[in-house]
């Protein structure tokens, strides 16, 4: 992320212009429920819009941002707070300095190569992480066929041990549940069942968010499931394995499915935050758009050793 582009009256303004949304609430809410013990990491620490949960609870701070602006913003909102002008791929601390590391708004931006460093800097530096991923409940377009992609959601998926999911409707109502992460097999038989149309019904692994189809059944609501941290680390590996830096734009790469799905190479394109294109062989081409506007999902994913 480019730290020039939170400087000056941007950064002055950030709460301001974000304050009033959906997402923003969601995440304040998720944070107060699972930030628990401190000290506290909190990366990027941006203008401390979560200081207020942490002074409540008498928790010790330190910040890391790569902007200095936003560091300011934030040491005169809470001057008790450390602050620290960095990057989350070389964290300054010594292992498990902090009982708990916050970081939202950030893995989104991150290629897969970028993700596992800072993963595993996270994962040294704190006990339990808690991260948000901007996780759309979208449909995508096969072949005029409505379905869900099953690969789009192994990389949705890739860094989750634990699934909780804060959702707020438009009438500000919580609802509070816990996913079945989908496992690596879950994902290589998906590959393999479905051919050369990656998809799966969401359902069959977990819950529908919007009501945009009849609601999963009860027993689809696992109370306490976790992704084993070598699973975790085996799949982010793989995607890291096959991310290909190539000379095309910044958020434009290739991959290759896993090996057991036959159909060949896939090319992602980020196609801007409305929309994703999977292209399969240059040969058949996948839309996704988001759900209902304003209505985004955000998975908060606790990982805990």
């Amino acid at each position: 992320m480019n730290p020039d582009k939170y400087h000056g009256t941007i950064a002055e303004r950030y709460d301001v212009e974000r304050c009033h949304s959906l997402r923003w609430a969601r995440e304040q809410l998720a944070v107060a429920d699972f930030v628990r013990d401190g000290p506290v990491l909190d990366v990027p620490l941006g203008t401390g819009r979560y200081g207020e949960i942490y002074r409540e609870r008498g928790f010790a701070v330190t910040g890391v941002d790569v902007s200095a602006d936003m560091l300011a913003v934030a040491s005169a909102r809470y001057p008790e707070f450390a602050t620290f002008q960095g990057s989350i791929f070389a964290l300054p601390y010594h292992d498990s300095d902090f009982a708990t590391a916050i970081c939202t708004r950030l893995l989104d931006w991150l290629r897969p190569s970028e993700m596992q460093v800072a993963v595993a800097e996270l994962r040294r530096v704190a006990r339990t992480i808690v991260a948000t991923i901007r996780h759309g409940h979208e449909t995508i377009r096969v072949n005029q066929t409505h379905q869900l992609s099953a690969w789009y959601t192994a990389i949705d998926g890739l860094y989750i041990e634990d699934r909780r999911v804060t959702e707020i409707t438009q009438d500000g109502v919580e609802e509070m549940f816990r996913l079945r992460p989908p496992t690596w097999d879950d994902v290589l038989a998906q590959f393999q069942h479905h051919g050369h149309t990656p998809y799966f019904e969401m359902q069959r692994i977990a819950c529908e968010w919007f009501g945009h189809v009849q609601p999963s059944p009860e027993t689809h609501r696992v109370t306490s499931t976790y992704w084993p941290a070598a699973d975790l680390v085996k799949v982010i590996d793989w995607m890291a394995s096959k991310h290909d830096a190539t000379a095309e734009p910044e958020d434009h790469y290739r991959t290759d499915l896993p090996p057991r799905f036959e159909d060949g190479p896939v090319t992602l394109m980020r196609g801007g935050p409305q929309r994703r294109t999977i292209v399969l062989d240059g040969r058949r081409r996948i839309n996704r758009w988001r759900g209902s506007p304003g209505l985004y999902p955000v998975l908060l994913i606790e990982w805990q050793r």
